[in-house]
């Protein structure tokens, strides 16, 4: 009688490894499904900063009678100058601009984020250039 119980609450080999293999078979299931939302996640953050720069560019430009902030190059910028570091007092934190998916590039793996103290580039036509090489002047920005 004692030896029907114990073989009643024992899984078999068998058991197991169907038990192992179903597991197995739902999380190649779900692990794209993990990742495609996990990227998700990080696009909505990004643009999340981004709409957060842009209003502190907005608010800078607000309280400067209208013009835009200098432009810092990313080559010159440093996570203690650029303009990030203008824009600091309109943001909570400096995390804004931080990508999540800032892996740094091919010649070198330190985030941008580390390296520049930013991982969006931000230069171009909206923001004033303190000095224009081309033109040989500055070129103050307004906002339309």
């Amino acid at each position: 009688m004692r030896s029907q119980r114990q073989s009643l609450c024992a899984f078999t080999l068998i058991e197991l490894l169907v038990s192992i293999a179903v597991i197995a078979i739902l999380a190649a299931i779900l692990f794209p499904v993990f990742s495609q939302a996990r990227e998700n996640a990080r696009r909505t953050v990004c643009a999340s900063n981004l709409a957060q720069i842009q209003k502190a560019v907005i608010m800078y430009a607000m309280d400067w009678d209208e013009c835009m902030p200098f432009e810092t190059p990313l080559y010159l910028s440093t996570p203690a100058y650029g303009t990030h570091v203008d824009l600091q007092p309109y943001l909570r934190s400096m995390e804004v601009f931080r990508c999540p998916s800032d892996t740094g590039d091919q010649r070198n793996s330190t985030p941008f984020w580390r390296r520049y103290g930013r991982s969006y580039k931000m230069e171009g036509r909206v923001l004033s250039k303190a000095w224009d090489e081309k033109l040989r002047m500055p070129i103050i920005r307004r906002l339309p």
